[in-house]
């Protein structure tokens, strides 16, 4: 059974999420403009890649931010992580139990 957090590492998950989020995002459209701007010679294969390229990133945004509730928090929290998109300050002001 999942394990339900408390109250003060809930508020903090939203805050930190929606952090992550954007964090996701930005990246994302980041190297969105950097295989466009490769497209100069070849528009389809950058259309290609940046289609697969979507793809992979819809996939993440998925399974680490939907779904969004208390018993699945600490799993996001992980995926969220393991993505590079936590920092130290966000981690930090978690409780122990995180």
């Amino acid at each position: 059974m999942p394990r339900t957090i408390l109250e003060s590492d809930w508020k903090r998950f939203k805050e930190v999420r929606q952090k992550a989020l954007n964090r996701h995002c930005r990246l994302t459209l980041e190297h969105l403009a950097e295989i466009a701007s490769e497209g100069i010679q070849d528009s389809h294969k950058s259309y290609l890649a940046a289609y697969e390229y979507m793809q992979t990133r819809d996939r993440e945004v998925a399974q680490t931010f939907n779904d969004f509730r208390r018993s699945t928090a600490i799993n996001q929290l992980m995926l969220m992580q393991n993505l590079g998109l936590l920092s130290e300050e966000d981690i930090d002001g978690f409780s122990e139990d995180i």
